[in-house]
């Protein structure tokens, strides 16, 4: 009887993870439903929120960027913390703006799947903690001319 409910538990558990975690279908993104405009440096930008622990994981991993069709991608938190992000399953290179109550503090540009010694490559936010992140395709900083101190809206 017990090994029969673990067994249950294991496939319940595994089928949440296949269905849950996983926005594909038929090898197409369907990605986060859930977009809005921001607006930074006078500019507005169209992008995916993310603000589920699913979505956060996901990120833009395994979408190619001729299927983003949306600007980036703006992850929110309820707290300004330390955060951490990582480039598994990233199919092209990242700028990442950094944002706590509503001003840019920190921005790296052109971040790579892999880092020099060929591990995924994983950003910091430290020294800053932060509520808000936004991811762009390499390129976008200097596109929307963002800088640190800008505010975003």
């Amino acid at each position: 009887m017990i090994t029969i409910l673990i067994l249950s538990i294991v496939v319940i558990i595994a089928t949440i993870v296949i269905l849950g975690l996983s926005p594909f279908s038929k090898g197409e993104w369907e990605g986060v439903s859930e977009r809005a405009q921001i607006s930074i440096n006078d500019q507005v930008l169209d992008v995916y929120i993310s603000k589920t622990e699913i979505d956060r994981m996901q990120g833009l991993s395994d979408i190619s960027l001729e299927e983003l069709d949306a600007d980036g991608m703006l992850f929110l938190f309820d707290d300004s913390q330390d955060r951490v992000f990582w480039m598994k399953d990233m199919n092209f290179s990242l700028d990442i703006i950094w944002i706590d109550q509503g001003s840019v503090v920190k921005i790296e540009i052109d971040i790579q799947k892999f880092d020099q010694r060929g591990d995924i490559t994983r950003m910091h936010s430290d020294p800053y903690a932060v509520d808000k992140v936004l991811e762009l395709p390499a390129g976008g900083v200097d596109k929307y001319h963002i800088e640190v101190g800008q505010r975003v809206y």
